[in-house]
């Protein structure tokens, strides 16, 4: 589930609470109650093929790190052996070959630490009648090799459950389209009601709304208008140049370009946080320059005057 989605599920449980205290007034209404049912299923449908998701990265994820920590761990006792043996016998080629840390081991990533392995499997066999003083024998590398394989078999491990993860996603996106569906004929009743209920139907407005956080959240909406009339300016040009950004990563300089639509407006989902500055210019209109500031988590809304020349 992203952050849309359990953002959205969020509001429809609030959506949910708060229909359960006013099903009287809700219950007579022609289809509300089919409706209400297919909501409160797909929401319980959604509950479900999430926990199904949820479980299978858990399972996946504590699954290959045991089987990476003990390889890792066959790897370092290996190779700290076949590197005294190296020393002892100055065998250069070797070992660069088997010399490891924890450290280093932990930094290599899947494939990596598989290839790794192997060729500390195979420089050990080549060397077997040699390191067995060094208590080293074909037991150990019958352990190392077991070890790597099931490894190996744990990168692409449970395919079946896999698949089964991919279908509760793809089940998951059809039924907020069914809740969606049903939600919207439940806000018309609520429309309805409202009329002759605003203490009801301003409750509603208020658990309806999207809750948004993190990444899914509006940095900025824009709209130009025309000074005289008010009417809305289709096509302007507003032109974002980050002067000062706030974190200590941001691109100075940063730069984003964006135009109105027909209804005059438009909106930004993400902003570095900072200064900008923004010009503004539509031809047959007077450029104009602002600066504004961006916060994080903070929606700015921007209005602008289109002077004609």
């Amino acid at each position: 589930m992203n952050n849309y989605q359990l953002n959205r599920f969020k509001m429809y449980g609030m959506v949910t609470d708060y229909l359960k205290d006013h099903l009287d007034k809700l219950n007579d209404f022609p289809g509300f109650k089919e409706n209400y049912s297919v909501f409160l299923n797909m929401i319980e449908k959604i509950s479900n093929d999430s926990r199904q998701q949820y479980e299978y990265a858990r399972k996946e994820s504590i699954m290959k790190k045991e089987l990476r920590r003990d390889l890792e761990e066959k790897m370092l006792e290996t190779s700290q052996k076949l590197k005294a043996y190296a020393i002892l016998n100055q065998d250069h080629i070797l070992l660069p070959n088997c010399s490891y840390t924890k450290w280093g081991l932990s930094r290599l990533r899947n494939l990596d630490l598989f290839t790794h392995a192997s060729n500390l499997y195979k420089n050990a066999k080549d060397h077997l009648s040699d390191v067995v003083q060094f208590s080293i024998d074909a037991d150990d590398l019958k352990d190392l090799k077991e070890k790597n394989d099931l490894f190996w078999e744990s990168i692409p491990e449970h395919r079946l459950d896999e698949v089964s993860s991919s279908v509760a996603t793809k089940n998951m996106a059809e039924a907020y389209s069914e809740a969606d569906k049903a939600l919207k004929y439940i806000d018309l009743t609520a429309t309805i009601i409202g009329k002759s209920d605003h203490d009801f139907y301003s409750g509603y407005k208020n658990y309806r709304k999207q809750i948004k956080s993190g990444t899914v959240k509006m940095a900025l909406k824009a709209q130009a208008t025309e000074k005289d009339s008010g009417k809305p300016v289709a096509h302007v040009t507003f032109t974002f140049l980050l002067t000062k950004p706030f974190k200590v990563k941001g691109r100075k300089n940063f730069k984003i370009v964006k135009k109105t639509k027909h209804l005059g407006g438009f909106k930004i989902m993400h902003m570095p946080a900072g200064e900008y500055d923004v010009v503004i210019n539509k031809p047959g209109y007077k450029e104009s320059q602002v600066e504004i500031t961006v916060e994080d988590s903070v929606l700015l809304r921007m209005k602008v005057e289109m002077e004609k020349i």
